[in-house]
């Protein structure tokens, strides 16, 4: 036997050790248990007169396992259901301000996982009816007779008009709801039953308590 068969076999056993140790250890994770885990993304704004509701998800708990939840620093405004971890309620006026640090937890009794602590903001919103005349003639100065609706841009900054609308008939009005306050800035522009689109009005504003 040569030093290079026996370099070849020596590498090959080594080899064979790596393989059999990581098909060990995954061996060995997949077949422990899984612990008590809670997800969930609840929102941080809830609006004034408008229903808010989170219920988070539980995973690792087996099914014979009674998972029951709790809440630290629950808005007062809000009701929580210890059976299901269900966070909700619809705030009011009075309710308007940040609502910090609320934490659920899901536990079995012998484990526990809690969700990172988030806070809610209770906001109010507003609306805005905008008018506008419905133009009559093309920009080549012919007849405009076949406009089948109205598309609406708008946002809070006259140069980000990131929101839109579109009003499906012939109607000159339109009301935007759930606007957050602050000064909302907008445009309108008709456009026909083929699909070509009008030239914007000049951008208006309104502010919005």
């Amino acid at each position: 036997m040569t030093k290079g068969t026996e370099r070849a076999r020596s590498a090959g056993g080594l080899l064979l050790g790596v393989v059999a140790i990581a098909a060990m250890s995954g061996c060995g994770k997949d077949g422990g248990s899984r612990g008590l885990g809670i997800a969930g993304t609840p929102s941080t704004q809830a609006v004034i007169g408008q229903l808010y509701s989170f219920t988070p998800t539980v995973t690792g708990a087996t099914a014979s396992a009674a998972v029951g939840f709790s809440v630290q620093n629950k808005p007062m405004w809000a009701t929580f259901n210890t059976s299901t971890g269900q966070l909700e309620g619809k705030p009011a006026s009075e309710n308007i301000g940040s609502y910090p640090n609320i934490l659920i937890s899901a536990s079995t009794g012998n484990t526990q996982a809690s969700l990172p602590g988030f806070t809610i903001t209770v906001s109010k919103t507003g609306t805005v009816t905008l008018n506008w005349q419905a133009p009559t003639t093309n920009i080549d100065g012919t007849a405009l007779n076949n406009i089948a609706g109205y598309a609406i841009h708008y946002g809070t900054s006259s140069a980000r008009l990131t929101e839109s609308a579109t009003v499906d008939t012939p109607a000159t009005h339109y009301t935007l709801q759930n606007l957050s306050p602050g000064v909302w800035f907008f445009t309108v522009n008709a456009y026909t039953t083929s699909g070509v689109q009008g030239t914007p009005s000049a951008v208006v504003s309104s502010a919005v308590d």
